[in-house]
């Protein structure tokens, strides 16, 4: 019987020589621990002793996977711990741009560092993430290039270290400090039934912890974690030693990583890479090292995680609940999946863990407690002000990926694909689900190709997720469209300062080939959260856009479902003959020849008419548009043969005179002549407009005059009727109800409604006689500033305002008795 490890490791390797590193760390492993990092460099090597500290460091670094020479092993990765090699080392820090706050920050905290001589790899952790540099440790030591004095000392030695910085009063509180000592350990999410165990025998009840028994407790938790890995790792490896490379995703797993989706086929691209068949246990343990600091999410959600938490940390290095929210909204449609009661919860979870010093990245744990809140069980007061660390913003984030997968289950489940793989068409129809109704087959196809997925294969479960992801993300536009918006918004971003103003909505949404009324750009401007003074950038304008398409087709998108535009549902069927409502939902207003074009194009008007050929129709509609719009010089076919119209009843020998055009347009915009300074604004217009100042207007100057005043007014209106919000007193929520309320009289959207609409809107509060009409009928024409005979929306609520304060027989009493 062999009487140690290493002797019967050499007996079943048959007393050979180790055929790899990853054998050789295995029998290294087996015997005696070296006495000092030299011998174990030596051990490693197989060479003799290095002559200089450089030598022992590159050595050391033979056992270090492709691509990390030169890194020092982690505390997870060592077979022993290190001892200090006598010397102290002298860190330089390289020249970096002192205007950044970030330099400021950290260059102070170096300075700090090197008078209490802790230079080692968890103290500069510490003071980086009080520096706001929580992610990515490892790197930022390298590029400050100290990191070959930040190789680790022995856990006792660092945990000594830690808590020379982190004690006060000779102790550390169990809780918030000592996870923050963990964290300087590198140890940001510590597995919590490891550590409850060690807690309890440890700490016996009380509640802060001298300096033994914390080097205690770091010491036995590393190495209960080195044990399982190794265990593990042993369990699954064959007789060299090694696990074939595909298996090391499902053992990250096992061993406590929960990978979120795509992070799987990352792992086994990244092995493919360094065409590595089999992985050793140093190899492992630094993928588990790599996967376990970014909370198991992939490399491109974590860099989107970190660039949107160091866009808004505090000089402290955290965000707080609001910004914490803001972080983890970043898509409706895809956050919406998870239910919407779950970022709140999660959020304030989130806040109660990283007080508490509760920060893991056990999804078990976190889906207890978000069950529990969305039951409605009593939860424990939130913290006062508390601030959240990048750790606990990414750790909050993989448990929103796990109720987003679960979300994203339903939804397969809905279209009937629960546990099997997804063809294309099924994939699409999950994507509408998701909320992007305009997806269509051609969309999917470049999202796949992005992805690098056979067009041919069905999908499983982790590649609908990651396509679905990849999809929300670049919000449903491919590179070309991308690369479209981004013309569209320079155009009118003529300042360049990167952010168009709220007013340009309007405009915009004209060149995108819809041809919407004022009103239904504002309520927009509402549902999307914008105020007067809103500046827009790209992101968030390619976000607008996304929402706009996919507002455009939500009524139409509901009409297919119910088989009729009437909202009841009908065995019929939507026809062909229907082309011109469902495009006038969308926002359309088509020419009679465009709409006998398309209704030819699609086999005549009794043909059925399904919503993926509705889609690919209004596709192509809308590319049309945008062309004629440039051929005929920013306006639409059905405007340009509006304005013929126009010019042709106001022309002398072609051409519009001056005094007509003034006149013309004062009809046209009767708001023009009310308002002073749209009145100066529309006088200027008609100065540029004459070109070569003779006070005659050609037909091309006319249509110029014509779009740029129809521009103008969009723009004023929308900021007017921002503003009018403000002046009135109501909240957004407010303005949200009454614009509910104005859709059930004006339901084509035409932006108008009459005084009989108004009052048999009001008759279902009031009863509405004789005497009543004939006071609304007077306070309907105070409100008609045009004398129109009809109310827009902001005269609307200008009259319910009045209605309001005046107290019109007793509506406030009766509103609050019906609520």
């Amino acid at each position: 019987r062999p009487s140690s490890r290493g002797e019967a490791f050499l007996l079943l390797n048959s007393l050979s020589r180790p055929s790899s590193r990853g054998e050789a760390f295995l029998l290294l492993n087996s015997l005696s621990r070296p006495s000092s990092r030299g011998e174990e460099a030596v051990q490693l090597s197989g060479l003799s002793r290095p002559t200089s500290r450089g030598e022992a460091k590159r050595r050391v670094s033979v056992s270090a996977p492709d691509g990390d020479e030169g890194k020092a092993p982690s505390s997870l990765c060592s077979s022993a711990s290190f001892e200090a090699r006598g010397e102290e080392p002298k860190p330089t820090l390289q020249d970096e741009d002192k205007n950044t706050k970030s330099y400021m920050r950290r260059n102070s905290l170096a300075g700090k560092l090197l008078q209490a001589k802790l230079v080692n790899a968890c103290s500069l952790s510490k003071e980086l993430l009080m520096a706001g540099r929580t992610f990515d440790v490892r790197h930022d030591l390298e590029q400050r290039g100290t990191f070959e004095y930040a190789e680790k000392a022995p856990i006792r030695e660092r945990a000594e270290a830690v808590w020379a910085v982190q004690s006060k009063n000779n102790e550390i509180s169990v809780g918030r400090e000592l996870a923050e000592a963990f964290l300087m350990m590198e140890i940001p999410y510590p597995v919590e039934e490891s550590l409850q165990v060690i807690m309890r025998r440890q700490c016996q009840g009380r509640e802060s912890l001298d300096k033994d028994d914390f080097c205690r407790i770091i010491i036995q938790y590393e190495d209960t974690v080195k044990g399982k890995l190794e265990l593990m790792f042993k369990e699954a490896a064959g007789m060299d030693g090694m696990v074939p490379y595909k298996r090391v995703p499902d053992l990250l797993d096992e061993v406590g990583v929960p990978l979120m989706c795509g992070v799987k086929p990352e792992i086994l691209e990244q092995l493919e890479a360094q065409q590595k068949s089999k992985v050793n246990f140093v190899e492992f343990v630094n993928l588990y090292e790599d996967t376990y600091s970014r909370a198991g999410l992939t490399i491109a959600e974590h860099t989107r995680l970190s660039e949107a938490f160091e866009s808004l940390e505090d000089t402290d290095g955290t965000v707080s609940m609001e910004e914490l929210e803001n972080i983890l909204s970043w898509n409706d449609s895809l956050v919406g999946l998870g239910r919407e009661s779950t970022l709140q919860s999660l959020v304030e979870q989130t806040a109660r863990r990283a007080m508490e010093g509760r920060i893991s990245i056990d999804l078990e744990s976190w889906s207890k407690g978000l069950k529990a809140a969305q039951s409605g069980e009593k939860q424990p007061p939130l913290p006062r002000n508390p601030r959240i660390t990048g750790c606990a913003v990414l750790a909050a984030a993989r448990v929103l990926h796990d109720r987003i997968a679960i979300g994203l289950k339903g939804v397969m489940a809905k279209v009937g694909s629960r546990g099997r793989a997804l063809s294309k068409e099924k994939t699409l129809s999950i994507i509408e689900e998701v909320g992007y109704f305009g997806a269509t087959v051609d969309s999917l196809q470049h999202f796949m190709q992005v992805c690098k997925y056979d067009d041919g294969k069905p999908l499983d479960f982790d590649q609908v997720y990651t396509l679905i992801f990849r999809y929300c993300n670049a919000d449903g536009f491919t590179d070309l469209e991308e690369a479209d918006l981004t013309a569209l918004f320079k155009r009118f971003d003529d300042d360049c300062s990167g952010t168009l103003e709220c007013g340009e909505l309007g405009p915009i949404i004209r060149w995108l080939g819809y041809q919407p009324t004022q009103y239904r750009v504002y309520s927009f401007a509402e549902d999307f959260g914008l105020h007067e003074e809103s500046q827009i950038d790209l992101i968030q304008f390619r976000r607008m856009v996304a929402n706009y398409l996919k507002l455009s087709l939500t009524r139409v998108r509901e009409a297919f479902a119910n088989g009729c535009l009437s909202g009841a549902e009908s065995e019929s069927g939507i026809k062909v003959g229907d082309l011109g409502q469902l495009l006038s939902m969308v926002g359309y207003e088509s020419t009679l020849n465009e709409m006998e074009t398309m209704i030819q194009s699609l086999g005549g008007p009794d043909q059925a008419l399904d919503f993926m050929t509705f889609k690919k129709l209004e596709i192509n509609h809308r590319k049309h548009v945008r062309k004629t719009m440039e051929e005929n010089g920013g306006v639409t076919n059905a405007e340009y043969k509006k304005y013929q119209s126009y010019f042709h009843d106001n022309q002398n020998d072609g051409f519009v005179a001056q005094k007509a055009m003034r006149a013309l347009l004062g009809k046209l915009f009767p708001c023009t002549s009310l308002d002073r300074t749209r009145h100066v604004r529309i006088a200027q217009l008609v100065k540029e407009a004459d070109a070569d100042g003779n006070g005659l207007f050609d037909f091309k100057e006319f249509v110029w005059l014509m779009n740029r005043v129809t521009e103008d007014m969009d723009r004023d209106g929308l900021v007017k009727g921002l503003q009018l919000k403000k002046r009135l007193g109501y909240t957004s929520a407010e303005v949200k109800q009454f614009k509910d309320l104005y859709s059930i009289c004006d339901e084509d959207l035409s932006g108008y409604i009459d005084c009989e609409e108004l009052c048999s809107l009001l008759s279902s509060l009031i009863p509405v006689e004789r005497e009543a009409k004939r006071e609304l009928e007077q306070r309907f024409r105070e409100a008609d500033s045009y004398n129109s005979g009809e109310l827009d929306f902001w005269e609307f609520l200008t009259f319910m305002r009045a209605v309001q304060t005046d107290n019109w027989r007793n509506i406030n009493g009766v509103v609050g008795k019906k609520i």
